[in-house]
């Protein structure tokens, strides 16, 4: 058995791309408060199903110290536990194939956040274009750092003109390009 001091290094920043990983990590940070308190980064990147809801959502509460969070899945269900979760995100980083409808409410819940990274695989552009703009001022008022794939999440679904400094545009249509110059 580790020291707290040893668990709080090896836990302080974590990348995890397995199921089977994801829920070896869970199952540690429930078991030791030391360990959930130590996680100030998260990365977790895996694609097709995910045998890790039920952990997850005991787990994601208990993450108090989180600042950020990278969540690229598959499965949009993980990204309603992230509503009332109790940490203050400095940087989200999230994608997959569904988009989740819940995630202007996330946004909403993380006044902090600076650094938004979107990555999500809208199927065609219909569904493109009925993604929710995000349009009120209170939103993200602390944003700085954007990226987003445009070819799949269109920089038009800004149209607040938030305080960005750093924009990152990865194959964006002219008509993206040209909204966010503006």
């Amino acid at each position: 058995v580790l020291l707290p001091e040893v668990d709080a290094v090896l836990y302080r920043v974590v990348y995890l791309n397995t199921c089977k990983a994801v829920s070896r990590f869970i199952s540690a940070v429930l078991k030791r408060t030391h360990r959930r308190t130590a996680v100030r980064t998260l990365l977790i990147e895996v694609f097709g199903g995910a045998t890790f809801i039920t952990g997850w959502k005991r787990a994601i509460p208990s993450l108090t110290n989180l600042r950020a969070l990278a969540l690229i899945v598959d499965e949009p269900v993980l990204f309603d536990h992230l509503l009332g979760a109790p940490f203050c995100l400095e940087a989200l980083t999230v994608g997959g194939k569904n988009y989740p409808a819940c995630f202007p409410d996330i946004l909403a819940s993380q006044p902090d956040l600076r650094k938004l990274s979107l990555s999500f695989e809208i199927a065609d552009s219909k569904n493109a274009s009925e993604l929710p703009a995000l349009s009120d001022p209170a939103l993200l008022p602390q944003l700085r750092t954007l990226a987003i794939s445009a070819h799949t999440f269109p920089p038009q679904c800004f149209v607040h003109p938030y305080a960005i400094t750093d924009l990152t545009l990865i194959r964006p249509a002219h008509a993206g390009l040209s909204h966010a110059l503006r």
